[in-house]
């Protein structure tokens, strides 16, 4: 999870040459190759080059800094079920 996180921080940092790219998407290969085991096989390449822009996509406009800490986390889900009470 800290090399994800990492990764997910060289790329924000704009310093990234390509290779902190490939190595997430190399991450999430084995998980894209077995979702497209239920698709035809004349579609699976071109659906699996669609997952890998989009996970390209949104990694790029994933903002690491926005993630809560485990306790604001906790605080959130809290303030959740408080208000899914009370109204």
């Amino acid at each position: 999870m800290d090399e994800l996180i990492d990764l997910i921080k060289q790329l924000n940092s704009k310093e990234d040459d390509g290779i902190a790219i490939n190595k997430l998407i190399k991450q999430f290969e084995p998980k894209i190759r077995r979702s497209l085991l239920e698709i035809d096989a004349l579609d699976r390449e071109d659906l699996a080059q669609e997952i890998k822009l989009t996970l390209i996509e949104f990694i790029y406009k994933f903002n690491i800094e926005d993630v809560p800490n485990f306790e604001q986390f906790i605080i959130d889900i809290n303030e959740r079920q408080y208000k899914q009470l009370h109204f």
